[in-house]
């Protein structure tokens, strides 16, 4: 058995939300291709959405 972790999980360290699951060896290439990787240090944070502000002309009014 390995230990494989993605992004989006209920654990949490250093601001990063992670999954962790163990596997059979046999199994590495179907959880890898959808995601998961091999050492904590790999999972990416979750990009943030961006907010777009709409400029009025109110905004710009002193």
């Amino acid at each position: 058995m390995i230990h494989i972790y993605k992004a989006g999980g209920i654990r949490k360290k250093d601001g990063k939300e992670y999954s962790i699951k163990s596997i059979n060896e046999n199994d590495k290439a179907e959880y890898f291709s959808d995601g998961w990787v091999k050492s904590l240090d790999e999972v990416k944070k979750p990009k943030a959405k961006k907010v777009a502000k709409k400029v009025t002309q109110d905004d710009n009014q002193e």
